[in-house]
């Protein structure tokens, strides 16, 4: 590697010897684990044994980070895996479980896809022009403004 990882190396040591005996291993970890380049060996050590990434989403009472809930299966060897995301204030799944291949470059989390907002480049180009001319004309009155209060000699040191 080119870089040299300083920190969450326990982690990794916790998730190999916790995921060794048992077929299935569950893990809570910060969604980071999923796409950080300091976490790439951890994701390739696990490969296709990624059975299912769950995002929970507003699972503390007291902050709002999000977690991700890994389920390792040993005895899995397709390339499949089940995403969803869930939302514990809600009490419901904002994305429902799905099948996807698995990346294990950069783990795959469901993401709420965002409508595309319609705008109408007409009316904000008027829009901004009107806002544009309301502070030209402000900075026009304060200059004024200000020589009218300065002196006459002020005014010509300008």
């Amino acid at each position: 590697m080119p870089y040299a990882k300083k920190a969450g190396l326990l982690d990794e040591c916790f998730y190999v010897l916790s995921s060794v005996k048992a077929r299935f291993s569950f893990f809570i970890c910060f969604p980071g684990v999923g796409y950080r380049r300091t976490e790439q060996k951890m994701r390739s050590y696990f490969g296709n044994t990624v059975a299912e990434l769950l995002h929970v989403d507003s699972g503390f009472d007291d902050t709002a980070i999000s977690t991700l809930l890994v389920v390792i299966d040993r005895e899995k060897t397709d390339d499949n895996v089940s995403v969803a995301r869930y939302d514990c204030k809600k009490v419901q799944y904002t994305i429902p479980s799905k099948k996807e291949k698995l990346d294990i470059e950069n783990w795959n989390v469901a993401r709420e896809e965002i409508a595309r907002e319609e705008i109408d480049i007409v009316a904000l180009t008027r829009e901004l022009r009107s806002v544009q001319s309301r502070n030209r004309r402000l900075i026009k009155e304060f200059d004024e403004l200000v020589l009218s209060l300065m002196t006459d000699e002020q005014r010509n040191a300008l």
